[in-house]
C-alpha cells in the first residue's frame, strides 16, 4: 500500500524556480508544502550541467535571488560550480532542505474534483496529496538528440553537453561538436587545447558579442558585504541596462539593432582574421531573431589551425566518419552534441503524467491546443496547478530569476484566494486563456524572433513563439502582481477533507 500524506502545497522541483516558489511559500508563513527532487541534490540544470567551461551568461548579482543576494561572487559571470553551490547554500539559509524529498521523480499527478486535490505519485513509492500543485521541473532539462542515420553505429563515446562524461578522455581526440548554441559556445573553447582536431557543425551561424568577464577583486566583494545598498544598486543597473538597451534590439528599434549588428561584426573580426571563417560565422538573419550570445574566447578557440568549421548541420554518418549536408566529411572519435533543449515541445517530453478534470491529459491538451497557458502560469482543466517558467515566460534579453519572483508573487496571492475560499478550487476561464494568448502572438508579430530571418528553437512546428515573453519584465511583473477573480472559475469540491497539517518536517520523515 502506498504511504500517504496531504499537505497545502506541491512543488515539482528543486531547481531555481522551485525554490523561489518555496522560498516565497515560507514568506507567506505556508509551512505545509514539500519539494520533489528526482535527484540527490538542489540545482536543477545546474546541477545536471557539468561540461567544460559551464558558466552564465547573466551577470551574477543579477542572476541570484533578489531577497538571498551573495556578495562574494568570485566573478562577474558565475561559474557551474559557484552557482550550484550558491543554491545549495541557499537551500539551507532559507530552510529549504527540511521540505526536500531527494530521489523522489514524480511519474503522474492527477486531479480529483471531488475532493480538490492532486494526487502525485512517486516513483520509488508513495503518494502525496497536495490542494496545490507547483511545476517547477524547469525547460532546460530535456536534452534534444537529433536522429541522425548512422548514428547507432558510432564505435566512439557520443553525449549531450548536458550529459557530459567525464569518463571521456579527450586529449589529442579528434571531436565533433554539434551546434553552435549557448553551450557550444562554452564547450568549444573548454576542450580546445586538449583535442587534437574539433570540427564544428553549424547550421547557422551565431551572433555574439563580447563578455567582458573578469574576476571581482576581493575588495569589491567586502565593499559590497558592508554596503548591501551598493549591491542592490549594482544590481538594478544591470537589470535596467539589459532592460532598456538589450530589450528594444529584440522588440524592434531599428537604430539600436543595427548597433548591435556592428558591436558582433567588430567583435568577430577583432578575433577571426581568415576571410573565409569570417564569412561562415557571419550570421545571414537579424539580430535577436535567435539568442545572441557572449563569449571573448569561442571566436579566437574557432580560429586555431586544429579547429574546423563547417557551416550546414550533420546529415549522415558512416561508421565514425560524419558528413554534413553539403557532403564534408569530418572523421572524429567522440561526437559531443550542444543541440539544446526540448522547449517548444516540453509537453511530449516530460517524464511525467499529468491529468487534469474530466481526465485530461496535458501533453494530449498542449499537443492539440499548442502549448499555451494564462500568463505563462496557470491552464483552463487543470485546477490549482502552477506552472514556473511556462509557456511564454522565457526572455532573451535579461535574467529569468526575475520571471521565477513574479511567479511566486503570483502563487502567494493564488493561494491566498484559495485559503479565502477553502471549499473551492481555481480554474482559468478558457476564454481568458485564450484571449491572452491571442495578445500575446500578436504582439509576437513585432518581434525580430519571427521577422529576423531565421528558424529557431524559440518556434513550434507551425512557426509560434510558445517559448518567450513579448515584453518587458516590468510588464510581466505587474500582469502577475495579483489574481482576477473574473478571470477564473470557482469550482466547488464535493466532499470534506480532514484539516490539512500545519508543517511538512514530521510527516516527510516518515516518508524518506
Amino acid at each position: 500500500m502506498e504511504s500517504k500524506m496531504k499537505l497545502e502545497v506541491a512543488i515539482v522541483g528543486a531547481g531555481f524556480s522551485g525554490m523561489a516558489a518555496a522560498a516565497r511559500l515560507k514568506k507567506e508563513g505556508c509551512e505545509s508544502f514539500v519539494i520533489l527532487e528526482k535527484a540527490d541534490e538542489v540545482g536543477g540544470t545546474w546541477r545536471d550541467n557539468t561540461y567544460p567551461g559551464c558558466a552564465c551568461d547573466v551577470k551574477s548579482n543579477l542572476y541570484s535571488y533578489s531577497f538571498a543576494p551573495r556578495s562574494d561572487w568570485s566573478r562577474l559571470y558565475a561559474s557551474q560550480p559557484e552557482i550550484l553551490q550558491y543554491l545549495k547554500d541557499c537551500s539551507s539559509d532559507l530552510n529549504l532542505r527540511q521540505h526536500i524529498r531527494f530521489n523522489s521523480a514524480v511519474n503522474r499527478a492527477e486531479f480529483d474534483a471531488d475532493s480538490g486535490y492532486w494526487s502525485i505519485h512517486i516513483k520509488s513509492g508513495g503518494m502525496i496529496e497536495a490542494r496545490v500543485l507547483v511545476m517547477a521541473v524547469g525547460p532546460l532539462n530535456r536534452p534534444s538528440i537529433p536522429e541522425i542515420p548512422g548514428l547507432e553505429n558510432f564505435s566512439g563515446p557520443v553525449f549531450h553537453s548536458a550529459q557530459w562524461d567525464h569518463s571521456v578522455d579527450l586529449k589529442n581526440k579528434r571531436v565533433a561538436v554539434v551546434g553552435t548554441g549557448a553551450s557550444a559556445i562554452q564547450v568549444v573553447p573548454g576542450i580546445i587545447d586538449d583535442v587534437k582536431e574539433l570540427y564544428l557543425f553549424q547550421r547557422s551561424a551565431a551572433y555574439v558579442t563580447p563578455r567582458r568577464d573578469r574576476p571581482v577583486s576581493e575588495r569589491m566583494q567586502r565593499f559590497f558585504a558592508r554596503f548591501p545598498w551598493l549591491q542592490k544598486l549594482h544590481r538594478f543597473k544591470v537589470y535596467a541596462y539589459n532592460e532598456l538597451i538589450a530589450g528594444p534590439v529584440i522588440y524592434g528599434s531599428e537604430v539600436l539593432n543595427r548597433l548591435a549588428t556592428r558591436v558582433a561584426r567588430k567583435h568577430l573580426r577583432s578575433a577571426v582574421k581568415d576571410p573565409e571563417l569570417i564569412h561562415k560565422l557571419t550570421p545571414n538573419y537579424r539580430i535577436g531573431c535567435k539568442r545572441v550570445l557572449l563569449s571573448d574566447d569561442y571566436y579566437p578557440a574557432l580560429a586555431r589551425s586544429h579547429a574546423h568549421v563547417i557551416d550546414s548541420g550533420v546529415s549522415r554518418i558512416e561508421g565514425n566518419t560524419v558528413i554534413s549536408a553539403s557532403g564534408e566529411k569530418a572523421t572524429v572519435d567522440v561526437i559531443v552534441f550542444c543541440t539544446g533543449f526540448h522547449v517548444s515541445d516540453m509537453h511530449r517530453n516530460l517524464d511525467m503524467a499529468i491529468q487534469g478534470r474530466d481526465k485530461v491529459s496535458l501533453k494530449d491538451y498542449w499537443s492539440e491546443k499548442g502549448m499555451e497557458a494564462y500568463m505563462g502560469t496557470t491552464v483552463t482543466g487543470f485546477p490549482n496547478m502552477l506552472f514556473f517558467l511556462g509557456p511564454n515566460t522565457g526572455l532573451g534579453h535579461n535574467s529569468m530569476v526575475h520571471i521565477m519572483e513574479s511567479q511566486s508573487n503570483y502563487l502567494a496571492e493564488y493561494l491566498n484566494t484559495l485559503r479565502k475560499n477553502p471549499e473551492h478550487s481555481l480554474n482559468v476561464k478558457s476564454a481568458r486563456q485564450r484571449s491572452f494568448n491571442e495578445e500575446i502572438q500578436k504582439k509576437m508579430k513585432g518581434t525580430q524572433w519571427l521577422s529576423g530571418g531565421c528558424i529557431s528553437w524559440y518556434l513550434n512546428e507551425q512557426g509560434e513563439n510558445r517559448v518567450l515573453w513579448p515584453g518587458s519584465t516590468l510588464s510581466f511583473r505587474r500582469a502577475t502582481k495579483r489574481i482576477d477573480l473574473k478571470d477564473y472559475d470557482l469550482i466547488r469540491k464535493q466532499d470534506e477533507q480532514p484539516e490539512i497539517p500545519a508543517r511538512t518536517g514530521a510527516v516527510l520523515a516518515g516518508m524518506r
